[in-house]
């Protein structure tokens, strides 16, 4: 197991997100200064059931998305990149 990086560089900011896999500690940048700035953070999020059955078709086609699985490394939000409670 290694590190994921996600980088986000549409529109005017660019966030990034770094995720150890071994320990789940993850870092972010710039969804904390995008808030203080009063712009929206919008957040989506792919998760399928545990063996994927509610994925259909595409699931089945690509076996790598098991990563988006509940309970599975990217199944979540990482800790600091979530939405806020309304």
């Amino acid at each position: 197991m290694g590190s994921r990086l996600g980088v986000d560089a549409g529109g005017v900011f660019t966030d990034v997100l770094l995720v150890d896999e071994r320990t789940g500690v993850s870092h972010r940048a710039k969804t904390a200064s995008t808030r203080a700035a009063g712009l929206p953070v919008l957040f989506t999020r792919v998760r399928y059931q545990p063996g994927g059955a509610d994925g259909g078709l595409f699931r089945r086609k690509i076996p790598a998305l098991r990563v988006f699985e509940e309970g599975g490394p990217l199944g979540d939000f990482a800790e600091g990149a979530a939405p806020r409670p309304r």
